[in-house]
């Protein structure tokens, strides 16, 4: 069977992030964050939010979304992959939508705030670190 990827709705991508992801904090489709610091709380007004799932058949393996976070800016957050689906490509794919959402939405930088137990995905998609890693789990930027 063939790993197939789909937009999705918030109620879909809520149930990985809630059990799996960020298991103690209440979890939104937006973030307010900026890529070189600060915050815009208008985000949520300005720009569409997008989610998308990696599926074989009925499974849902993965997900990731994203938005615009200024004109040319994109932010991705939220990749997900299932235990048994790591080291499949399930991450690749998932980068590869949201690269291609990025690109239709004119954008010219996708940047996330990864786990650093996540970054060797990011860095094996291409994404380069931006900051130091030092600075706590969920502290770095590519």
């Amino acid at each position: 069977m063939k790993i197939y990827t789909k937009q999705i709705d918030f109620n879909t991508i809520k149930e990985p992030w809630d059990n799996h992801l960020w298991t103690h904090r209440e979890n939104t489709p937006y973030s307010s964050m900026l890529m070189r610091g600060g915050h815009d709380p208008q985000i949520k007004e300005k720009y569409k939010w997008r989610a998308f799932g990696a599926y074989m058949g009925n499974s849902l393996l993965g997900v990731n979304a994203g938005h615009k976070s200024g004109n040319r800016d994109y932010r991705t957050r939220g990749l997900w992959v299932s235990q048994r689906s790591r080291g499949t490509g399930v991450a690749q794919l998932l980068f590869s939508v949201m690269e291609n959402q990025a690109k239709n939405e004119c954008c010219r930088w996708l940047w996330s705030y990864p786990r650093l137990a996540a970054l060797p995905a990011y860095q094996k998609a291409g994404y380069l670190p931006y900051g130091d890693p030092d600075l706590g789990e969920f502290d770095h930027c590519v």
